[in-house]
């Protein structure tokens, strides 16, 4: 059987015709003079310390380097993946997963419907988390707003500061489903009123602080996890 080999300079031309770099040189602070960049299946790729506008995609993934800064962030089927010390005005996501290094600062809100969302230690939110059915998981975090979700799974981790979280009744829920949404409540964390209008297992760490409960009986754990 014959093999096929593909001449590096072809292949680097391929590669370059999916993916969009910027400032993939080692880490050499830089600014993207265009105001951002669209695309439909290529990914974007922005490397460390660069500054850019808005970044969006519609199949293909992004990733941002440590220490980038960008406007909007926003794809529809591919991932995100941020590095740590990102600063970022927005995220939004449909099918796309969302990870995150540590220390990242949002100004405004991060949306997602079923891509899930990971919050490493430090983040910062000005704005709130709108979610569908996408996990949430998160530790070491602060959101000035609220956490808005209909069947997702809610993981604060440690040592959050979340301001409200509300489980909201969708006109496509079925009440007999039978998986509920799991809401865990971490050690440390402290959180403003929990809401739910629909059923979902609640579990709230000993040590944790919240406001008022609405729709549901919390768990009170201890340990590391329920």
């Amino acid at each position: 059987m014959r093999v096929l080999t593909i001449p590096a300079f072809i292949l680097a031309a391929l590669l370059s015709a999916c993916i969009i770099v910027v400032g993939d040189d080692g880490g050499s602070p830089g600014h993207w003079d265009d105001d951002g960049h669209s695309t439909v299946n290529r990914a974007i790729r922005i490397g460390e310390a660069q500054t850019v506008g808005d970044l969006d995609s519609v199949n293909g993934s992004i990733e941002l380097g440590d220490r980038s800064v960008a406007e909007s962030v926003e794809t529809v089927n591919g991932s995100i993946r941020i590095g740590d010390d990102v600063v970022v005005d927005s995220i939004e996501s449909v099918n796309g997963n969302v990870r995150a290094g540590t220390n990242l600062r949002v100004a405004e809100d991060i949306e997602t419907v079923n891509g899930s969302l990971e919050l490493a230690a430090g983040t910062r939110i000005g704005g709130s988390i709108d979610a569908v059915n996408g996990n949430i998981v998160m530790t070491q975090t602060r959101l000035e707003g609220e956490i808005s979700t209909v069947g997702s799974d809610i993981d604060t981790g440690r040592n959050s500061w979340i301001g409200s979280i509300t489980v909201e009744e969708s006109q496509g829920w079925q009440s007999g489903r039978s998986r509920r949404p799991r809401i865990v409540i971490g050690p440390g964390t402290v959180v403003g009123a929990l809401h739910f209008e629909h059923a979902v297992d609640l579990y709230v760490h000993e040590s944790a602080e919240t406001g008022t409960i609405h729709g549901a009986t919390a768990q009170i754990y201890s340990g590391d996890s329920p």
